[in-house]
């Protein structure tokens, strides 16, 4: 690179106080080696670990992930006959000695993992244990959850006017899931109504940060929560209704 050449737009996204955070090493199923090969990139890039992460639905090196996700006999049976079993023991990366195992690379240097996604848009209402260790899955520091937003029409009526005023009224915070690349545009001009609510929602009074930011924040004023048997089953039930709502994966 020339003196002249520009800084990737990533890191100009960092400079300007965005968090890049770990979405795999690829966007297809890595080995451990290509995982951890993945991490020194990253850190070559960045300057640091990433402190939160979140994985890609279908990669096999996925840490507790499809089934693995529920704890429950009764929910894990639900969500497998549900999927039609597709995702029964498909994902290997926190199973020691397997060619994909790597969840002892993620305890080491990444903070947050999300997993449960929710049509509320008060997250923390949805999910008040946030950020939570749960030792039945003991190679994740903290997980955190987020709400429902992945397509266009799902981010909007996620963030309504209505449900920007009862966040407000709550006092609750919100950590969006979402993929920018579905329709957010088209021919190259922002969608009008999600425009039009992120216009609004930046007129209140609202503390806008990170989201490591965020959760250390929570930790602080909270100190750590370890998940218990009664928060595990709400939080797999209250998460199974909303996938049967929008869509099991």
């Amino acid at each position: 690179m020339n003196s002249t050449a520009q800084p990737a737009p990533t890191l100009t996204l960092q400079k300007r106080g965005f968090e890049i955070g770990w979405h795999g090493a690829q966007p297809v199923t890595s080995t451990r080696e290509q995982t951890i090969q993945g991490f020194e990139r990253f850190h070559q890039l960045f300057g640091r670990w990433p402190a939160t992460m979140s994985q890609h639905c279908d990669c096999s090196e996925n840490i507790y992930w499809g089934d693995a996700r529920l704890t429950s006999p009764g929910h894990r049976m639900l969500y497998n006959l549900l999927t039609r079993w597709r995702n029964h023991a498909a994902f290997r990366g926190d199973v020691p000695g397997h060619a994909l195992y790597w969840s002892d690379i993620c305890r080491d240097r990444v903070k947050y993992v999300r997993n449960f996604v929710f049509a509320d848009m008060n997250t923390l209402a949805a999910c008040p244990c946030m950020p939570y260790h749960d030792p039945a899955r003991p190679d994740v520091n903290y997980w955190y959850a987020s709400s429902e937003g992945h397509l266009i029409e799902t981010f909007v009526r996620t963030v309504s006017e209505r449900n920007q005023d009862k966040l407000e009224a709550e006092g609750g915070a919100c950590i969006m899931y979402t993929h920018f690349a579905y329709q957010f545009t088209k021919d190259g001009v922002l969608n009008r109504r999600f425009k039009e609510l992120m216009e609004r929602l930046s007129g209140k009074n609202g503390w806008f940060v990170p989201v490591s930011e965020l959760l250390d924040y929570i930790l602080r004023q909270r100190g750590p929560a370890t998940f218990g048997p009664l928060q595990r089953t709400a939080l797999e039930r209250r998460w199974l209704a909303h996938k049967i709502r929008f869509g099991i994966a």
